[in-house]
């Protein structure tokens, strides 16, 4: 049986990635530090069910600009100033926390959704 994807992988060129994260057990951190490859990792809410995981300290590691988190940052969250804004690097799209703020995957509306407003929002392909 093939896993379902439940989190979305917004590369810094724009394509994009459907994954299988291990939620709700002690290795969704792990794969999400090894998807993001940093060290100091910032959940930023969207919305109460989407949050965008990113590397915090990415402008300090040189990695190129996430236009496209970036700008899914902003069509969310208009009450941020542009540097919040900011995605470098490799950005995660899950489901918003639970009760136990625990990170929730994906539902397959809420990944369509999001292939979709990024596609709308500039070139990305989920080729990968």
């Amino acid at each position: 049986m093939t896993a379902v994807p439940n989190a979305l992988v917004i590369h810094d060129r724009g394509s994009l990635e459907l994954v299988v994260l291990p939620f709700g057990t002690g290795g969704f951190a792990s794969a999400l530090d090894d998807i993001l490859d940093c060290d100091l990792i910032t959940a930023m809410t969207l919305t109460e069910r989407l949050v965008v995981w990113r590397d915090d300290d990415g402008i300090n590691s040189g990695r190129p600009v996430n236009r496209a988190a970036g700008a899914l940052i902003q069509r969310h969250r208009r009450d941020l100033l542009p540097p919040a804004w900011a995605v470098w690097g490799r950005a995660v799209l899950t489901g918003g926390a639970d009760l136990a703020e625990l990170a929730q995957p994906l539902t397959a509306d809420q990944l369509a959704g999001a292939v979709s407003v990024l596609n709308s929002i500039g070139p990305a392909s989920t080729a990968r």
